[in-house]
């Protein structure tokens, strides 16, 4: 009979941990808050596009109890589409609730376009900002490829097919024919920038020259809200939405554990 005892105690041991499990599983993220929060967001480093990043603030965007965003940035930009991507979820979500976006050391090129989808922006006095600007580099080795003696045969059927290629000088088409194509590129972020910014075209032009600014340059240019620091900005934003827990959200998909790994955990 005790035997049988410590079999069921066991068992129920084991049936509790394993719910535990499911249960913490289920709730690593914004889609299991069951009270009004307020999310704390971080992007951080270089911006390319992300299908983890676009589920969870997907998920974010659809939560009912989901009252303000407190948006950290600290990103010196990255992939233009990316950026794009990523200003369009923050603004969606601005849509929704309020946001409210602190620049840290940089919210610089793309970092900055990110930050345009926020309701507000702030800055430290020292945080750059700005770079509104494209570049794209390509590395000419001809020279050097000609000095070691190596060469490479391209065949193309279309002459702007796979365009620069750092073995070859490039022809005058294909300089014109890529430089449009930044400015292009360029057109879109200072659109982007006029309309969420409400600047005249006079003022556009001054700011998006790919200079960067300091965070007193960049308010008196119109490209950010106020200086301020972290504990101002989210009292700023509670202020706003009411006395509210701040829950972290990862937006970086991490490795799953084993199983055993997290129950021990």
């Amino acid at each position: 009979h005790d035997l049988t005892k410590w079999k069921f105690i066991a068992f129920g041991a084991l049936l509790v941990l394993v719910l535990s499990f499911f249960w913490c599983n289920g709730g690593k993220n914004s889609s299991f808050y069951s009270e009004n929060f307020i999310a704390e967001i971080e992007i951080d480093g270089v911006i390319e596009t992300d299908k983890y990043r676009s589920k969870v603030l997907k998920e974010l965007a659809e939560n009912k109890n989901l009252k303000g965003v407190f948006l950290k940035i600290n990103s010196p930009g990255g992939t233009i589409t990316g950026s794009e991507i990523l200003y369009k979820e923050i603004k969606k979500l601005s849509k929704k609730v309020p946001v409210y976006a602190l620049i840290y050391d940089l919210g610089a090129s793309g970092g900055y376009m990110t930050a345009l989808g926020a309701t507000k922006i702030y800055s430290y006095e020292t945080s750059i900002t700005g770079s509104i600007g494209v570049l794209m580099q390509t590395l000419q080795l001809e020279e050097l490829s000609k000095k070691i003696g190596a060469r490479v045969k391209v065949y193309r059927s279309v002459p702007f097919k796979a365009q620069p290629d750092s073995f070859e000088r490039t022809s005058p088409e294909v300089d014109f024919y890529m430089q449009t194509s930044i400015e292009e590129s360029h057109k879109f972020f200072a659109n982007l920038v006029a309309k969420e910014r409400k600047l005249t075209a006079d003022e556009v032009f001054n700011v998006a020259n790919g200079k960067i600014y300091m965070g007193s340059e960049a308010l008196r240019l119109k490209l950010i809200d106020g200086i301020s620091d972290e504990q101002a900005v989210k009292s700023a934003l509670v202020k706003k939405v009411g006395k509210l827990e701040f829950e972290e959200i990862s937006l970086k998909e991490e490795e799953e554990e084993g199983f055993v790994s997290q129950i021990i955990d």
